[in-house]
């Protein structure tokens, strides 16, 4: 256990105190972790090290966001399958820290917190679960439009007990931070960011879902089904040559489904 009663990478950040040493990224983050935490402590728990990664690479001040439920609910609902053609704008600055609002709403499984950072020229992903336990994963994607899952798969590792459960997170954690990231890129976004007023954490802001409302269904000549189309995202080809791409969030609306007049009277005939 890492974080104690308080499931937030944040909070672990908060106990790192700088600055770092002009060395090795990777040895700056060592250095500071057994400062903080102690040499026995981070010989028992290797993850601190990474959590002072995290600090050396934001400078101590990483971009926080607070993830309301009806927000997490929408990304973790959303279909995204593929990696976009280059990094959405969350993952191209400032690394950033993803924190649930209210602990009865974890951004997915059991995870409250989530952290991408970028060191060395290799990216990382951190989680905190409910309990305080750690998880972190490497991903290097390409954002070469190539599946998403595969671009976070982990091969197996002796030092993991569990590489199917490690294996299946590091998907999870993948696809939540990008689909985020893609949500908040898209044209019509449902999602909104506004500043937290007196937050512990300066520059904090909260991920608010605002639906939009549902169109109404098109009237059709003869004999209509209604059917829901739920919220979901497009991804649009355009420029010059269709060289460029970008995603419009197209929200839920009724459409009518035409149904022949042959069809219906042998359905309703059985």
């Amino acid at each position: 256990m890492i974080a104690g009663r308080d499931p937030s990478i944040i909070s672990v950040l908060g106990k790192i105190r700088g600055p770092a040493a002009p060395c090795h990224p990777k040895l700056a983050a060592a250095q500071l972790a057994m400062k903080a935490f102690g040499e026995k402590l981070v010989m028992e728990q290797a993850s601190l090290v990474n959590f002072a990664a995290l600090w050396v690479a934001s400078e101590g001040q990483p971009s926080l966001l607070s993830i309301r439920g009806p927000a997490s609910r929408l990304i973790a609902s959303t279909d995204l399958h593929s990696l976009p053609d280059e990094p959405p704008k969350l993952l191209r600055g400032r690394p950033v820290v993803l924190q649930a609002a209210k602990a009865s709403a974890p951004l997915f499984g059991e995870t409250m917190s989530l952290a991408c950072y970028e060191l060395d020229g290799a990216r990382y992903l951190i989680g905190l679960t409910a309990s305080g336990s750690a998880i972190v994963s490497r991903w290097n994607p390409e954002w070469t439009g190539e599946d998403l899952a595969e671009s976070a798969r982990v091969e197996r590792s002796p030092l993991v007990d569990s590489h199917a459960e490690y294996s299946a997170w590091a998907v999870a954690a993948a696809q939540y931070i990008v689909t985020l990231g893609v949500l908040l890129d898209s044209e019509n976004c449902p999602l909104s960011l506004r500043p937290i007023r007196r937050s512990k954490h300066p520059g904090e802001r909260g991920v608010y879902y605002e639906p939009r409302e549902a169109a109404e269904p098109t009237d059709l000549e003869g004999l209509s089904a209604q059917v829901w189309v739920v919220g979901h995202l497009k991804r649009q080809r355009h420029g010059p040559g269709r060289s460029k791409t970008r995603w419009i969030w197209v929200a839920e609306y009724s459409a009518r489904r035409w149904v022949s007049r042959l069809a219906h009277s042998v359905d309703t005939e059985k």
